[in-house]
């Protein structure tokens, strides 16, 4: 099939901000700001197929789109050292938001307007020098990129293409992390409570049957829990290594296309590092990571992983060097469940 897409989409933003500090005495700082964006785009979009010995345009996915964005934000935050071993920050942010999405033929396809409270809070306490604990409360925003946002269409195949979700809301998560550092030894654990979690490249269903589109989108609700434990470890003079392994469960409920969904999903995830110093010139470097199996919305990710390694030389007079570089992956693939 001869396919022609056409994708224009010039993107203005327009950013300024204030901030002021103040740091009232030597326990005690204040800090405040105001920021403002604006952006505004016009997205023009093309599909035609060769059909007959003629270019005819599919009226389903052509369009000229128009965005108008803007967003305020007020912000400070105080700083408070209760003592040499203890310190605590409180911050707060408000945000309100303008956004309206136009085409030619349908009007506020995208209408929003409305203001929302950030609340912050760090406590950090070191009773000594091997011991230090840090307990954070935050609440956050993940908005949508305006490519997620901008309609664009990219085929896989001719039945199969990605596109963007001009409905796509912005996400807010509470994120609640205590912490503990033992030295060089490192635990946490992370509890996030999202509204509106955004899930990349999932699949649905437009006004032609035919046709199979990936796009990103809105679950109502996603919790999640990740604990997590960093450490190195000198194993000789010439090796040592740093480590990270991660253990997460991720449970996501939405209403898919007229389907309840709840997914509940467990996984982990390792980091290591090898360092080796082979001689005073020549050192080298094996880095990798391993994924488990994992949700992202209604897809599951098959487990992957991925190998780096280095190795680099210095020449006597320490002015050149040369490196060496490998990488090994293991791809993954993606299998969806309705």
């Amino acid at each position: 099939d001869n396919i022609d897409v056409t994708k224009i989409t010039p993107i203005n933003i327009v950013v300024g901000a204030v901030d002021y500090s103040n740091q009232i005495n030597k326990s005690v700082k204040l800090e405040a700001g105001w920021k403002s964006s604006f952006t505004w785009f016009n997205n023009n979009v093309g599909v035609s197929y060769f059909e007959s010995g003629k270019w005819n345009s599919d009226p389903d996915l052509t369009n000229d789109y128009s965005l108008a964005e803007n967003i305020q934000a007020a912000y400070s935050s105080l700083s408070y050292n209760i003592s040499e071993k203890i310190s605590i920050i409180g911050g707060l942010r408000y945000e309100y938001l303008n956004s309206v999405l136009d085409s030619k033929t349908e009007k506020g396809i995208v209408d929003l307007h409305y203001g929302e409270l950030f609340p912050s809070f760090f406590f950090t306490g070191k009773p000594n020098k091997n011991h230090t604990f840090n307990v954070s409360v935050n609440r956050r925003i993940d908005r949508p990129t305006f490519n997620e946002l901008a309609p664009f269409i990219l085929f896989v195949t001719p039945e199969t293409c990605l596109s963007g979700n001009e409905n796509l809301l912005p996400a807010t998560s509470m994120v609640y992390k205590p912490e503990y550092q033992l030295r060089k030894y490192l635990f946490s654990f992370t509890y996030t409570q999202t509204k509106n979690a955004i899930a990349r490249v999932q699949p649905s269903s437009g006004s032609d049957p035919t046709k199979q589109y990936f796009i990103s989108r809105n679950f109502d609700r996603a919790e999640t829990l990740q604990g997590m434990f960093a450490f190195p470890l000198v194993l000789t003079k010439w090796w040592s290594t740093q480590n990270n392994f991660s253990v997460i469960y991720r449970g996501t409920a939405t209403n898919y296309d007229g389907i309840d969904v709840d997914i509940k999903n467990r996984s982990f995830r390792v980091n290591m590092i090898n360092s080796f110093k082979l001689s005073k010139l020549v050192t080298a470097e094996i880095s990798g990571f391993y994924q488990s199996s994992s949700a992202n919305g209604i897809a599951v990710s098959k487990p992957l992983g991925r190998v780096d390694i280095g190795l680099q030389k210095k020449f006597k007079n320490e002015n050149s060097r040369l490196n060496l570089n490998l990488r090994l992956r293991l791809y993954h693939q993606h299998k969806c469940r309705r």
